[in-house]
């Protein structure tokens, strides 16, 4: 079709005014931006009298063609183009949202003649714009668009190579090419940098070239005296930063890792910074200290090896331990983290770094290292315990709660590299520290939260110390009974946790349970410590089945108590079953077990009754969820009371046949058999009632569609109100249907961290912006295979565009903002990296919950399987009903799982063969006929299926042969997504060792027809094809 320039431009003012015919012409004007036609109608667009949309739209179009659709231009109109787009730059060097995309074009335009056509682009750019000589512009603004043109030029080379717009072997000689011309560019920023009447806003983008340069690997040994003559430009705000991010990129670039030497006098030469830092520090200036503590981070985490290597050598050790100081100083920042600093978190990942390193040189250079590092790592211990200290509970906001968790988090992870490096001396340092924060409390009972965090030092390196040690763990276990806790609940409950890390220590140790068991137990009757105790308790069960054995009656009797008297959440509830069954597992008989489990289980039971039979006429959202919850609790009975302890996943192909049974010695059926066959009329009817409801059936939540911009302020939003308390309660409410959000806002905080811009859909699909107005919201991202998918398979690729800067900032009044943070992340601007470090922890927190949540009928089931193996049997009839009733009418792939399960265990069974056989055609002709139309919207159910008979057909392979109508068309899924391709193959694989005969006949038919893929694949191909597949 015919475009004309009028067209377009009533389209572009149409689509803002009318809100109802935006999505058609949206595709139209991309339509029309693809085609040909642009080369036509972009020109007369760029006209400064025209509406600013449409000069944007415009300029966008150039861009596009000029970077993707370089084909179209034929070689004699290449001046011209160039022409054309120079003379635009002129035109609009004082437009900075329109000029942005005119560099851009100038950028692609060099890259796509630099081989041949303009082989001297770069000398002559510098020689058009030189602000001595260039005709109709300021020299302020020629330097301006000079070093902007210079910076995208090795930028756009990397987005296009990105847009495969270049392949990569033209990008290695395109590189070669633009890096043999960065003496002349490294010249010019020498002089401007020095020229004292160059004003510091044209020096920040100066360096921002610099830094792009730097980005194509230049030598050290040619950008180090420039770099060293730019640190005193750091003690200017505006420049600090880019200051600080070009020598980053010069002494952290691959490169680098050859040229040791250069590195380290350079590094010796970064210690000019300090001054710097000192005077930054007496300033209250954290921006440009917080800048300063990073650059020497990044170095110390790429260049750890080889700074421990010249710690080695005298001469440069002082150096080495200066570094390290400078970063330990950092750790140790006066004042509460995040609300008096937030730069003590910058060298977290340094310690693992340089202990992990440490720990890799052998004999004597590594106790020498231990030597010089363990006065450092010590410090740091005490260091720690005190920025650890538990503010007052009214000093921070939820949002800063979270933020001090997330530092306490990675405080916990650092002791634990500590421990790596000190090994007995850390205990001994931090019982030297127990002992005075004990005698700190008795003297003040108020004063106790030094203890608290002593006991969480000690809590983090429970599972790093080793079972052997009976010298400093036995003293502070022995140590717990006589701390004065005055009935401190936060104090006790930090103490719970504390000895429930410690589990797998006390299995080897029982002799010292009964310093631990007393306050656990009294902690399980106790409403405010129930929570820690039945973590702690729950962990000692799991590590120590037979070493508790001798305390289960007051365990059990505290149990029973707890769950009688306290009003538990559905964790705690489900905790203490699990207590309940491990302990009954060991050393108990039948009838006690029994007796036991009838007064337990019996009010749940009938309560899940009860809601079954309300069900009729539909339940309330509470009654909902207590459905669930009872449901879950259930499945860890199913879980974990098993007199035998043998489960499905133990089980060995060559031994199995010994370990399937798992009834008990006495020959009694096992007590979880005899609970099961009691309920399972009632969870077949509620198969039969709710057999589409996800909560009641899986292990998982549908989650709604969002759109991208809904979905990140959701998220954050979300986020941000979960505080460190409440992030439980803020997902039981939510039914998570933010999780799509969640996985939307990390990834607008990884697109904000790696590149600092944003995408616009409608123009271009580009990722560049020039300007806080043009990034404010174009917060969709078009890069479909980072787009998490979810069990419906309905979060996809975003659909919304937003076309100017002026709808984006329209498109964010309607957020509901709550603070800087979230101010950030909806208007797509660069966040400090604490911000950015404390909400992707966030993010990936609530992430996590949510996927752990919701074992429900299906994870029953299934452990139930896995605990009572063959002997199952009884109860195998009513499950083979209720699988059908829930897949048929949901295509849930948790039953997926189940099936897959069963198959294997029973299908080589000659009693339940035929029945397995049956199973495995229902699921596969059910999967398939409801797929076969829309494999796109059925990702979960397409991925479930062909991993589940990836392991059936190399297990059971024989059934197979029960049902052959159901093979043809699985060969259709191998259309399905990419992440199921792999399952796929297997399948594949399966079916051809099974039908060996009948590929090779295949592949012989193929190899004779002389039309199939002719002519480019040769006869011989295919017979050298056919060898290696059935080879």
């Amino acid at each position: 079709m015919e475009v004309s320039a009028d067209q377009v431009e009533q389209a572009v003012v149409e689509f803002y005014r009318d809100p109802v015919a935006k999505s058609g012409l949206n595709t139209w004007l991309m339509q029309a931006q693809h085609s040909r036609h642009s080369w036509t109608f972009a020109w007369p667009l760029l006209d400064q009298r025209k509406p600013e949309e449409v000069q944007f739209f415009a300029g966008n179009t150039v861009y596009m063609k000029v970077s993707r659709y370089w084909h179209e231009v034929p070689k004699e109109e290449y001046e011209p183009l160039k022409i054309k787009i120079l003379n635009l730059l002129v035109q609009y060097s004082s437009s900075k949202i329109i000029l942005n995309r005119l560099i851009k074009s100038l950028g692609a335009y060099v890259i796509h003649t630099l081989q041949s056509e303009w082989t001297t682009a770069i000398q002559d750019i510098i020689s058009m714009f030189d602000p001595g000589t260039v005709a109709g512009l300021e020299p302020s603004v020629a330097l301006n668009l000079l070093f902007n043109i210079l910076t995208v030029i090795p930028e756009e080379l990397e987005s296009m190579h990105e847009a495969m717009s270049v392949v990569s072997k033209d990008k290695q000689i395109i590189t070669g090419i633009i890096r043999n011309s960065h003496q002349a560019v490294l010249n010019l920023i020498t002089q401007v940098m020095q020229a004292s009447q160059v004003s510091n806003v044209i020096k920040e983008v100066v360096l921002k070239t610099l830094n792009a340069w730097l980005k194509l690997s230049l030598p050290l040994s040619e950008t180090r005296e420039l770099l060293v003559a730019l640190i005193p430009y750091s003690n200017y705000a505006l420049l600090c930063e880019p200051v600080m991010d070009a020598i980053r990129t010069a002494v952290t670039d691959v490169g680098t890792y050859t040229i040791p030497n250069t590195v380290m006098n350079f590094v010796t030469q970064m210690l000019g910074l300090t001054p710097v830092l000192e005077e930054a520090q007496h300033a209250n200036d954290e921006n440009t200290a917080s800048l300063v503590y990073s650059l020497f981070t990044s170095v110390v985490e790429c260049h750890s090896r080889l700074l421990l290597q010249h710690a080695l050598q005298p001469e440069h050790r002082a150096t080495v331990v200066q570094v390290v100081a400078l970063l330990l100083q950092c750790a140790a920042t006066p004042g509460q983290y995040p609300t008096d600093e937030t730069t003590s978190n910058i060298p977290f990942a340094v310690w693992f770094t340089i202990q992990d390193d440490i720990l890799t040189f052998e004999g004597e250079q590594q106790a020498e290292l231990l030597t010089i590092f363990q006065p450092v790592y010590l410090k740091l211990v005490d260091t720690f315990i005190l920025k650890s200290l538990l503010p007052p509970d009214s000093a921070l906001s939820s949002e800063e709660k979270e933020m001090f968790r997330c530092y306490r988090q990675d405080i916990c992870d650092t002791y634990m590299y500590a421990y790596y490096v000190l090994r007995g001396d850390m205990l001994s340092h931090l019982e030297v520290h127990l002992k005075d924060a004990v005698v700190k409390m008795q003297r003040d009972p108020s004063d106790w939260r030094y203890l608290e965090a002593v006991l969480h030092a000690y809590s983090s390196v429970a599972e790093t110390v080793a079972e052997t040690d009976n010298f400093y763990v036995p003293r502070f276990i022995q140590s717990i009974p006589q701390i004065p806790f005055s009935d401190n609940i936060q104090l006790i409950s930090v103490a719970l946790t504390t000895l429930g890390a410690y589990a797998d220590w006390l299995n080897y140790h029982q002799d010292h349970m009964h310093h631990v068991i007393p306050l656990m137990v009294e902690g399980l009757v106790n409403a405010s410590l129930v929570g820690a105790a039945s973590q702690a308790l729950r962990d000692l069960t799991l590590e120590c089945p037979l070493t508790i054995s001798p305390f289960s009656q007051p365990i059990l009797t505290s149990c029973q108590r707890a769950l009688e008297q306290s009003r538990l959440d559905s964790a705690e509830t489900e905790r203490i079953m699990t207590i309940i069954s491990r302990v009954l597992s060991v050393g108990k008989d039948q009838p006690t077990i029994m007796t036991y489990l009838n007064a337990t289980l019996t009010p749940y039971i009938s309560r899940l009754s009860h809601l079954k039979d309300l069900m009729r006429t539909g339940l309330s959202r509470e009654q909902h969820s207590e459905l669930v919850s009872l449901l879950k609790l259930l499945s860890c009975l199913a879980r974990h009371l098993n007199l035998n302890n043998y489960s499905l996943e133990d089980e060995d192909d060559d031994e199995g046949a010994t370990r399937r049974h798992s009834q008990v010695l006495s020959g009694e059926p096992q007590p979880l058999l005899l609970v099961l066959q009691q309920l399972m009329p009632l969870l077949s009817d509620l198969a039969v009632k709710a057999p589409t409801d996800t909560e009641i059936i899986e292990s998982g939540y549908v989650i709604r569609r969002l759109s991208p911009r809904e979905a990140v302020a959701s998220g954050v939003s979300s986020v941000a109100s979960a505080g460190a308390g409440n992030f439980t309660s803020t997902l039981e409410d939510e039914s998570f249907t933010y999780v799509a959000s969640l996985f939307w806002a990390l990834v607008a905080l990884v697109s904000v961290a790696q590149r600092g811009s944003v995408t616009c859909l409608l123009y271009g699909q580009e990722k560049g912006v020039a300007s806080p107005q043009e990034g404010v919201a174009c917060i969709t991202s078009t890069q479909e295979e980072s787009v998490p998918t979810t069990r419906a398979g309905n979060v996809t690729s975003p659909q919304e565009s937003i076309a100017s800067p002026q709808e984006c900032i329209t498109s964010t009044q309607d957020e509901t903002i709550s603070s800087p943070q979230e101010l950030c992340v909806i208007l797509r601007v660069p966040l400090s990296t604490t911000t950015l470090r404390n909400l992707t922890k966030k993010i990936l927190f609530l992430v996590a919950l949510a996927m752990a949540k919701g074992v429900t009928l299906c994870k029953l089931l299934k452990n139930s399987i896995g605990t009572l193996l063959e002997d199952c049997v009884p109860i195998l009839p009513a499950i083979l009903e209720i699988i059908p009733q829930i897949y048929e009418a949901s295509l849930n792939p948790s039953l997926l799982e189940l099936v897959k399960q069963l198959v294997v265990l029973f299908g080589r069974d000659g009693n339940q063969e035929t029945n397995m056989g049956v199973l495995l055609r229902m699921v596969t002709t059910t999967t398939l006929n409801r797929v076969s139309a829309d494999l796109w919207n059925h990702t979960d159910a397409v991925h479930g299926c062909l991993a589940m008979l990836s392991v059936t057909f190399k297990k059971t392979p024989h059934l197979l042969t029960y049902h052959h109508n159901h093979l043809a068309p699985l060969f259709h899924l191998g259309n399905s997504p990419r992440h199921s391709l792999s399952s796929f193959s297997d399948v594949l694989s399966a079916l051809c060792k099974m039908y060996g005969d009948d590929l090779a006949r295949t592949f012989k038919g193929v190899q004779a027809d002389e039309t199939f893929l002719s002519p480019r694949v040769t006869t011989q191909q295919k017979e050298d094809f056919a060898k290696k597949v059935l080879r």
